[in-house]
């Protein structure tokens, strides 16, 4: 165990990590979930909006994230509304869809836990801890001769892996076209849903009279 408190400050990217080999993902996880409101016609956007875990203006590639199931994702939105609401508004959950992703072959992926993090001298408070680090951390690997395509890292809600794809809107990259997407229904209409939210014990507002029938299944 650590047993200095210096220990405990989650370091900043090496100064020297463009030349640390890094220890890529053998077989990365072909097909991950993502939610997002019924507005937009497509799951795939890549954010450079700085106010999620690894995305930021000034960073190469902007970043879409996903989880590796439903509950997990479901978790990464609403599990802080869930401590602190006494309900949340039914019309949260119906106004969004679910989605699969798959991956194509090749992608360069680099698993943020385990032994890596020993590797690019990091932390695992380095990617669950405050945005701004998480951020300058991503920012950096981008910038990796590797070139990766995706970090998969463990969601700071749901405690599982999730993935975060480096990509751009209009200047795409060559594996982006090569992104599988199938829109597996409205995420009340996942046959697991009133099951996972009363295992997440979800307590809902504004329930409606008639439950939405469960027509699709997914992890």
């Amino acid at each position: 165990m650590a047993s200095k408190a210096r220990r405990m400050v989650a370091p900043e990217p090496p100064a020297d990590l463009h030349s640390i080999s890094l220890p890529l993902l053998a077989a990365p996880r072909s097909t991950w979930y993502r939610l997002n409101n019924r507005i937009h016609r497509s799951p795939l956007f890549w954010s450079r909006r700085g106010v999620f875990r690894f995305d930021s203006a000034s960073a190469k590639w902007g970043v879409l994230y996903a989880a590796e199931s439903l509950t997990a994702a479901v978790q990464e939105i609403w599990s802080d509304a869930a401590r602190w609401q006494p309900a949340i508004d039914w019309s949260e959950f119906d106004a969004v869809d679910a989605w699969e992703i798959r991956m194509p072959s090749g992608l360069n992926v680099l698993e943020l836990a385990g032994p890596n993090l020993t590797t690019i001298r990091a932390t695992l408070q380095c990617f669950v801890g405050a945005y701004a680090k998480s951020q300058r951390w991503a920012a950096a690997l981008m910038e990796h001769p590797d070139d990766l395509d995706a970090l998969q890292y463990l969601g700071r809600r749901c405690g599982r892996p999730c993935l975060a794809l480096l990509g751009d809107n209009k200047k795409m990259r060559g594996y982006q076209s090569r992104l599988q997407v199938s829109k597996l229904g409205p995420l009340v209409n996942w046959n697991r849903f009133f099951a996972s939210a009363h295992r997440l014990r979800f307590r809902f507002g504004n329930l409606p009279t008639v439950k939405p029938p469960g027509l699709f299944d997914a992890p």
